[in-house]
């Protein structure tokens, strides 16, 4: 070849790479060039997750894929997103894709157009509670022919008559002739999920009972064993309880030994143990004004005055936060576990919830549903569902009354429950908050609902006295 061609060529080869190169190097560090705005922009990434799995994905009205999906190249932009399973009710939303950002939809749950119910038991009940390890189910009975406490397994559906039984409890505290007209109620399981705390009622006689759910060890009544009257307790371990008798003070009873309760506090209004660094957290009444205290030890902490005639809630979330809820005010403090200052989160509240991991803190009043996340901090190159941390985040606001309001086991969705109908909202506020509401057919009696540890069923007791398994997903 001759000198000038190969010249030539080597001046090609060079205008290409000089090209080329640039466009190579802008494309491996996540640029694409934008049609519409003719111009390059570094792409971003959205992660989309759902339950259960396998749904369709469609972005802009087009089918993607099939969840879980992500796709790496999507330029800046607004995207229409909908994902939808046969049987199931669709998600829909619109999400921002931001530059060298991932935009995540994770936890997204898709509930059952048509749940299906069952019946657990043929037998009719008052109230129940799942035990921790959601294995069992204890019930109070509301027929009168048969009363007594069952315990249901929830996996093979089997109940039996838990308390009384003839051959097992002997010396009930109760005159023979109320033995069938006990009502039962407040039930604690022990953290092992082996032993049950409940109150029993007669006209005449209360007292608080805690049965070995295996029979190993004969039932304790608490107040007839040890001369009290009890206002509250709370486990301490699967041996020990806290207990708050009627004038204010504070036990410690070790239950392998009925030795007098050990008393650690008096003049308490009430109280909550932290187990997460062994210390209780109380009201103490002291001349005539109200203190906020702890206990840790052998050493005893005043972290805040309160006004003289409020009616109190304790509950202690996952950085030893202190919640406190003033009932007459229905005004709802936070008090920070180092500096002790209280901070003001809420307002004509009537309840508060911490979710099960306390990072997230649910709280309502009458028609407005709100909840604060406490987590310390949000990683910045992810877009996450819109809302403020250590601050408080309204959900939703409703002209009926709510009722009820709990955390879906997944802490990414809400449970309300309003007089006609219960309903499940998403906290992703980012756009609209996508919601599952159920038909009157679902109404629980008492309004009051447990999950199963994944969040695919719901149990109640209808207003038939039924206890029912709503299967409202599957995973």
């Amino acid at each position: 070849m001759k000198l000038w061609k190969r010249r030539i060529l080597l001046i090609l080869a060079f205008s290409l790479f000089f090209v080329i190169a640039p466009i190579l190097v802008f494309y491996a560090i996540g640029y694409r060039y934008d049609f519409k705005n003719k111009s390059f922009r570094q792409i971003g990434m959205i992660i989309l997750e759902s339950k259960p799995e396998n749904a369709d994905i469609f972005i802009n009205n087009k089918y993607e894929a099939k969840t879980p999906f992500r796709m790496k190249s999507l330029l800046p932009n607004e995207y229409d997103l909908k994902i939808d399973k046969e049987g199931f009710n669709a998600w829909e939303k619109k999400l921002s894709v931001t530059s060298k950002k991932v935009t995540w939809a994770s936890n997204i749950v898709l509930f059952f157009k048509e749940p299906e119910i069952k019946k657990l038991s043929d037998i009719k009940f008052n109230n129940f509670s799942i035990s921790p390890n959601y294995q069992n189910i204890i019930a109070s009975s509301a027929d009168k022919n048969n009363p007594g406490i069952w315990l249901i397994d929830i996996e093979t559906k089997k109940s039996e008559k838990f308390y009384p039984k003839d051959d097992f409890y002997q010396n009930l505290p109760f005159p023979e002739e109320e033995i069938n007209n006990l009502k039962y109620s407040d039930f604690i399981w022990s953290p092992n999920s082996k032993k049950i705390v409940f109150t029993i009622k007669t006209n005449k006689t209360r007292d608080v009972l805690i049965i070995d759910t295996n029979k190993e060890k004969e039932p304790l009544y608490i107040n007839s064993s040890f001369d009290l009257k009890t206002k509250s307790l709370q486990w301490k371990n699967n041996e020990e309880i806290y207990l708050l008798d009627e004038s204010g003070n504070l036990h410690q009873i070790e239950l392998n030994f009925k030795y007098a309760p050990k008393i650690i506090a008096e003049n308490i209004v009430d109280f909550k143990y932290n187990k997460k660094n062994n210390e209780i957290v109380y009201i103490l009444k002291e001349d005539d004004i109200n203190k906020l205290s702890s206990i840790k030890g052998e050493t005893k902490n005043n972290i805040l005055n309160l006004p003289k005639d409020e009616i109190f809630e304790i509950e202690i979330g996952k950085y030893n936060n202190i919640t406190l809820l003033l009932k007459n005010k229905k005004e709802l403090l936070l008090i920070d576990s180092e500096t002790k200052e209280p901070k003001i989160i809420g307002n004509n509240v009537n309840a508060f919830k911490w979710s099960k991991n306390e990072n997230m803190l649910l709280f309502f009043g009458n028609n407005e549903l709100w909840f604060y996340d406490s987590k310390k901090e949000n990683n910045n190159d992810i877009l996450s569902p819109a809302y403020g941390y250590n601050e408080s985040n309204l959900i939703t606001r409703y002209s009926t009354e709510i009722i009820d309001a709990n955390w879906y086991p997944n802490e990414e969705y809400i449970t309300i429950l309003l007089k006609n109908n219960i309903k499940i909202i998403e906290l992703d506020g980012r756009d609209k908050r996508n919601y599952q509401e159920f038909k009157n057919n679902l109404l629980p009696k008492n309004h009051y609902i447990e999950f199963d540890k994944k969040g695919e069923n719901i149990y109640l007791i209808n207003k038939d006295d039924i206890l029912q398994e709503v299967k409202i997903t599957e995973f």
